[in-house]
């Protein structure tokens, strides 16, 4: 009898080696799974990170062919549905119009863009154009 419990041992786990392996693979996961977490968090940043410029540069590239008063200040991007954007167009100041000619300067514009996503300002540039004549 003592021989046939040996064997019956030898064939199974005992409850406490499964809670152990279970317990091994929680911690795991749960690791794993917070890592996972952490990386969709950072993709999406640096998807800001990456797309935010492109689209502000285009929007100044816009604003400058519509210089001195572009129709549109603020708008959405085709195709970013969560990107959005809110420019600024002002004659230069005076301390950039003290470094060219007076009739020049009249044509020299500051022209300030913001990406927004979700309303959040997450990018913003400016820059000097000029409305040639």
């Amino acid at each position: 009898m003592a021989e046939l419990r040996k064997k019956e041992r030898e064939w199974g786990f005992t409850l406490l080696e499964v809670m152990i392996a279970l317990s091994i693979l929680a911690i795991v996961l749960t690791a794993v799974l917070r890592l996972h977490g952490q990386s969709i968090r950072l993709l999406e940043r640096s998807r800001t990170a990456v797309v935010a410029p492109w689209l502000a540069a285009g929007v100044v590239s816009r604003l400058a062919t519509a210089l001195p008063d572009p129709p549109l200040r603020q708008g959405n991007f085709d195709g970013f549905p969560d990107f959005s954007w809110k420019a600024s167009v002002t004659p230069a100041s005076g301390d950039v119009t003290g470094m060219i000619a007076e009739e020049e300067s009249q044509h020299l514009f500051w022209v300030g863009v913001e990406v927004r996503r979700h309303g959040e300002v997450v990018y913003s540039i400016g820059t000097l154009r000029g409305d040639l004549p």
